[in-house]
């Protein structure tokens, strides 16, 4: 074939239109014809039926074994020469071109073969034949193919079918008849290229044959092949398929069901009727029939098995006593009436359960009975002694229990004993006296039920301790020790005091910090008894800061007592730490010292200071304060 201008950029493609139709005399579930076209899809997409082997150079091997992949849906390469897929008759216009799925339209240089493969999935038999057996089951193909097909294979067996081409009118028909195996199916098409003038397209397009499929009635239900769904049985339907018949199968007792036939044939069930649907109420397990005939006289027989569940509708007769009660499904009953449950059977029908439930009477009677502590109550011939109900039955007529309870209350004998320790006194409100002397007292008395009862008090007086004499010392600087103590006693002692004090030793020492500083408190215990409190302050002497409004400006160490030395801590009541330094006139030191120094007292190394002014430096806390003294004789 010689390509136009547009086809000389293309490589060569080996495309096939396979025109084909079933003949299928056994097998109802054999694809229609219409539907194993090449090309049912999108140009560029993979076909999903048909596949295609690698290309050989040569004469290929046998195809079985070989490697397929999806082949490529192209549809016209070579458009005015390959025939229009478009153009045949319907429904035979529904596929397009295809190609390996290595190369799209483009031209071909080299001769050489491919296999295009179509996979059958076939049951085993077709009208009751083996499809194993030659002509029990005919494939009819009609095809287009670029350049030639060289042979047709069927699982690997050769045909010796071979010719046609790409034109319109240039197709070739081809007749499978087998053998066939049960299950997978591979019919192979052995497509052989040359190239034209250097360079040549190829492709295969397959449909289904509309000449052999339209003429041929494969089953003899009156739907040609080409139109028949079901082209290997007999069927009363439009589609060449079996009537079919539908309905509710299971019905309870009392219901009806409506069966249904669809077919395209005349309708006679076996109760006569000869309408599409019938309606029916049998009693018992019933099968109906309905026979479909076609104008051929074909006919489709179906069988509606009709299963009947019986209702039920017991009735339970109860009798039960007052105070029981009797449970029905799930409920519990307890006064006398009809009760009905709607319920279902396992098959899904009615199931009305009534109960007529009857309460009888019982008779009942409770005796109180009180008695004192080990005393005896007879009831017939039973002693009672211990507290509770007895319970003593009888039987009425309908068998209910008649009840006698005595209801036994023992009344309690009590004897009480008190374990009691006080501290100088007792009250005791049994007696309502006063007792200051430990010892055992009794009091007899008698219950509101009768019965004797004793209350024995056990008392232990003890004398309560006086308050403890305390005595402490006054700490100068805070952190000294802060020494406190109590006269020794062979009671017991508490002390409590500032930031949760506490102690119970005699003799105590803390350092003494403005945190603890207050009042500490102590008390004596003996044998439960407390004494009063007694108290002690502690405070701290010097417990102020070295901060100094006024400085002390005047000394006269003149022996009189009065301001005699200049002495920091008493003056300021403080124990912080500081340096001084004295100075006179000229600014010679006269003096040095700190918080633990001697004082000044006017002199400088043993010898009195003149009268006069002089400087001082005070260093403290970090800070620093200076001034004048004035020294007097």
């Amino acid at each position: 074939m010689q390509l136009n201008s547009t086809m000389n950029t293309k490589k060569w493609i080996a495309i096939f239109i396979f025109c084909f139709s079933f003949v299928l005399q056994t097998f109802a579930q054999f694809p229609n014809p219409v539907t194993l076209a090449t090309g049912q899809g999108l140009v560029g997409a993979l076909d999903p039926l048909w596949t295609v082997s690698p290309w050989y150079t040569s004469n290929p091997p046998n195809p079985m074994g070989l490697t397929y992949t999806p082949a490529l849906i192209n549809n016209n390469c070579a458009p005015g020469a390959w025939v229009n897929p478009a153009s045949l008759p319907p429904p035979t216009n529904n596929g397009k071109w295809i190609t390996g799925n290595d190369a799209s339209c483009s031209e071909n240089t080299n001769s050489g073969y491919r296999y295009f493969r179509l996979t059958l999935n076939l049951p085993s038999t077709c009208n009751g034949n083996s499809i194993a057996g030659m002509g029990n089951y005919s494939l009819n193909l009609t095809g287009y193919v670029d350049n030639t097909i060289s042979d047709v294979f069927v699982n690997g067996t050769s045909t010796g079918i071979s010719g046609g081409n790409f034109a319109a009118g240039g197709q070739l028909n081809i007749n499978l008849t087998g053998p066939w195996e049960a299950g997978v199916n591979y019919v192979d098409i052995m497509v052989y290229n040359f190239p034209s003038d250097g360079a040549n397209p190829y492709g295969l397009l397959m449909v289904a044959d509309g000449g052999a499929s339209a003429s041929l009635d494969s089953d003899g239900d009156g739907v040609t092949d080409l139109n028949d769904a079901c082209v290997c049985e007999v069927g009363t339907l439009t589609s060449g398929c079996l009537a079919t018949l539908t309905g509710n199968l299971t019905i309870c007792q009392g219901q009806s069901t409506t069966l249904t036939v669809t077919t395209n044939g005349t309708i006679l069930w076996s109760t006569g009727e000869t309408t599409p649907s019938i309606t029916v109420s049998p009693t018992q397990n019933t099968t109906y029939t309905v026979t479909s005939t076609n104008p051929n006289g074909s006919t489709n027989i179906l069988t509606a098995n009709v299963t009947v569940n019986p209702t039920y509708a017991p009735v339970v007769n109860q009798l039960i006593c007052q105070g029981e009660t009797y449970s029905f499904y799930g409920m519990n009953y307890s006064q006398s009436g009809t009760y009905v449950h709607n319920g279902q059977t396992l098959a899904g029908c009615d199931s009305i359960v009534t109960l007529n439930l009857v309460v009888a009477p019982i008779y009942s009677q409770t005796i109180p009975i009180d008695l004192c502590s080990g005393g005896v109550y007879q009831y017939s011939d039973t002693a009672l002694t211990t507290a509770g109900n007895y319970v003593f039955e009888f039987q009425s007529i309908a068998g209910c229990d008649s009840i006698v309870t005595i209801a036994l209350n023992i009344l309690p004998a009590y004897q009480v004993n008190q374990v009691i320790s006080a501290c100088d006194s007792y009250f005791w409100n049994i007696t309502n006296q006063n007792y200051t002397q430990s010892g055992v007292y009794q009091f007899l008395f008698t219950t509101e039920g009768g019965c004797d009862s004793l209350f024995i008090l056990n008392l232990s007086v003890y004398p309560t301790p006086s308050a403890p004499v305390l005595t402490g010392n006054f700490p100068k600087c805070p952190g000294d020790a802060f020494l406190f103590s109590a006269e020794s006693s062979t009671f017991g002692i508490n002390w409590t005091g500032p930031s949760n004090y506490s102690s119970n030793q005699f003799s105590n020492s803390i350092p003494l910090y403005t945190p603890q500083t207050g009042i500490y408190s102590a008390i004596l215990t003996a044998n439960g008894c407390s004494s009063p409190s007694s108290s002690i302050i502690a405070a701290i002497e010097f417990n102020n800061p070295l901060d100094f409004a006024e400085f002390p400006n005047v000394l006269t160490p003149n022996a009189d007592g009065v301001n005699d030395v200049l002495n920091l801590p008493e003056y300021a009541k403080s124990c912080a730490k500081f340096d001084l330094s004295i100075y006179n006139r000229w600014g010679v030191v006269v003096y040095t010292g700190d918080e633990t120094s001697q004082p000044f007292d006017g002199t400088a190394n043993g010898t009195k200071l003149t009268s006069g002014v002089y400087f001082y430096k005070l260093l403290f806390e970090d800070k620093e304060k200076s001034g004048f003294i004035h020294l007097f004789d």
